[in-house]
């Protein structure tokens, strides 16, 4: 048959019950956003929506999709950073294995993770071509994923091609594994309340987290002055790949949906990073 191919496909952890009630909780954990993981959410979240909301399903998944793809690529970014405390680390004098053991020490503590990064700025520099190489590469397991294709003798010659050139990936994977750097997304009813939270594990650089608040902040004044045109003419940001206007385009969903988006969405961070989407069903438009 061949070796199976690619990076496993994650298990789905519930908390609690399968049988969604109005006060359960459930979880997934994740490496890959694949279709599969996409489409037990789905299900959750269609459990707890009342009817007269359930348009608004699209747009939620749609906000759902941002957050969880912001956090993968986060946790791929946390591992190109360590890989280059480590070399500053070398650098400074220390041995390969002293390295390793004073990367761990630094990025288990977010205080001490964003102050060794602020010390040492060339750790950043090019980082986010680095990133945008990592997730071309996660694409092309994604699209194979996606076709349920699990066996190297499945593959065309030209999709055995595209998979030799997604190394970079494949360790960065496995090194997620090991760190167990995973995305979790919870969601949990209380009432008139939906609440999903999406985790992951690893810490966010308090730069990014400033400059994600700014942003908000920016485009909540043009959204109040109906001026949203010209942040997307004036705010893009490529640096990470993308166009930089995805919490923009969740913030005009959620206002679309009748609420409050600075209310119903913020991200902190703790140990790792948490983005908190509350959905308030009594302020939410019924949806057409």
């Amino acid at each position: 048959m061949g070796l199976i191919l690619g990076p496993s496909e994650p298990a789905v952890t519930p908390a609690g019950s399968h049988n969604l009630s109005s006060n359960n909780t459930t979880r997934i954990r994740i490496l890959l956003w694949s279709r599969n993981s996409r489409d037990e959410v789905i299900k959750r979240l269609e459990a707890h929506l009342p009817d007269t909301l359930h348009g608004h399903l699209p747009g939620i998944v749609s906000i759902l999709d941002e957050l969880v793809k912001n956090a993968v690529k986060a946790n791929h970014k946390h591992i190109l950073i360590r890989d280059r405390i480590a070399e500053a680390l070398i650098a400074d004098g220390l041995d390969t294995a002293g390295a390793r053991n004073q990367v761990t020490d630094i990025c288990e503590d977010t205080y001490n993770f964003n102050k060794f990064v602020a010390e040492h700025p060339a750790v950043l520099d090019n980082i986010g071509t680095d990133l945008s190489r990592i997730l071309r590469q996660e694409s092309v397991w994604l699209n194979l994923r996606n076709k349920n294709l699990r066996f190297v003798s499945q593959l065309s010659a030209e999709e055995k091609e595209k998979i030799r050139a997604t190394e970079e990936y494949s360790r960065i994977h496995q090194r997620l594994k090991s760190h167990e750097f995973y995305v979790e997304i919870r969601t949990k009813r209380n009432d008139d309340l939906l609440w999903v939270e999406i985790i992951n594990t690893a810490p966010i650089l308090d730069s990014d987290l400033k400059r994600l608040q700014e942003k908000r902040e920016i485009f909540k004044t043009h959204r109040e002055n109906g001026t949203e045109y010209e942040f997307f003419m004036n705010q893009v940001d490529t640096s990470e790949g993308g166009s930089g206007f995805g919490y923009a385009t969740i913030d005009t969903q959620l206002a679309n949906m009748g609420l409050d988006p600075m209310d119903a969405l913020f991200v902190i961070s703790l140990h790792g990073t948490n983005a908190m989407l509350k959905l308030n069903f009594n302020q939410m438009t019924a949806a057409e």
